[in-house]
């Protein structure tokens, strides 16, 4: 043992037990299956404990390297790799410049199918997580547009977010992708906001399309 670790031990960062890696093996987010809570919204794991603390490292503390380490080797692959697409809420420029980066653009990079240009943010909304409910649907109106609209035409579309909250970025992009007619618009969170995957009743299948 070196005279470093002697003299600042590591720990995990979400439990605190002595550990080499930066969440033990323990808190690791492990894979599991997509779980359907709405009708074409999915979700991965219930927005608490350590994947919370992961996302908010990655978002707000520039540990990119924690997603590539611990995001990404999550991702349900094979179900993934049922869409024609797959296209990540986007971050408005402001948002962009602020952070240096799109946080879900770095968590599903090794999807195959990932677009990150066609669609836009093009209104600054600001921090939605201190917002209500109906002032988010407000603000979001018409918050999002569309490139080349004729390439998402008859296409199964797999929208990607970090965590599902009240729905209000679902509802308004959901009528955004509408507009080109696509064969299906799903959505998969990283995370669900006040809900357990125990109070599901099983996992469901996502049809094939």
């Amino acid at each position: 043992m070196s005279l470093l670790s002697l003299l600042f031990p590591q720990k995990c960062v979400s439990c605190g037990t002595h550990s080499k890696e930066p969440f033990c093996e323990a808190c690791r987010p492990k894979s599991v299956e997509p779980l359907e809570f709405q009708k074409g919204r999915w979700y991965l794991y219930p927005y608490e404990g350590p994947l919370r603390k992961l996302i908010h490292f990655h978002k707000f503390r520039q540990r990119r390297d924690w997603a590539k380490t611990y995001l990404t080797p999550i991702l349900p692959q094979k179900w993934l790799s049922q869409f024609d697409i797959i296209l990540p809420v986007p971050c408005h420029w402001v948002r962009l410049l602020q952070r240096g980066f799109h946080h879900l653009n770095d968590i599903f990079r090794p999807c195959p199918t990932l677009n990150v240009s066609l669609l836009k943010r093009k209104k600054y909304t600001g921090y939605l997580h201190k917002m209500t409910r109906s002032q988010r649907f407000q603000i979001l109106k018409n918050a999002f547009t569309l490139r080349c609209p004729e390439t998402l035409r008859g296409k199964s579309i797999l929208v990607v977010d970090a965590i599902y909250t009240t729905g209000a970025t679902c509802v308004e992009l959901t009528k955004t992708l509408s507009s080109c007619s696509p064969l299906s618009v799903t959505w998969l969170f990283l995370s669900h906001a006040g809900i357990s995957r125990s109070s599901l009743k099983s996992h469901g299948r996502l049809q094939e399309q």
